[in-house]
């Protein structure tokens, strides 16, 4: 399985289940290490096709608890709009 079909694979679970994918969260699920140019590339890729499919506006995960994670879920999201931005350009 390439790196492009294991992360779009990964990131239709989490979705599925309802969780929007973070370049974290498929991180940590990958077998595989995978450049992270790849991984950002493919997850903004799928997130932008996901979205425009949809038809709706991205809904973000419920904020953490922990304040630490709440931040960190603060600046992926943050990292994937301007990585989609750049990739829109």
């Amino acid at each position: 399985m390439s790196h492009r079909d294991e992360i779009l694979r990964i990131a239709n679970e989490l979705a599925e289940r309802g969780t929007t994918p973070t370049t974290a969260m498929v991180k940590a699920r990958l077998g595989q290490a995978v450049p992270m140019a790849e991984l950002l590339s493919v997850l903004a890729h799928w997130k932008q096709g996901h979205t425009e499919q949809s038809g709706a506006p991205e809904v973000l995960p419920a904020a953490p608890a922990d304040p630490i994670e709440a931040r960190l879920e603060r600046i992926e999201v943050k990292l994937d709009t301007l990585i989609s931005l750049l990739q829109s350009r």
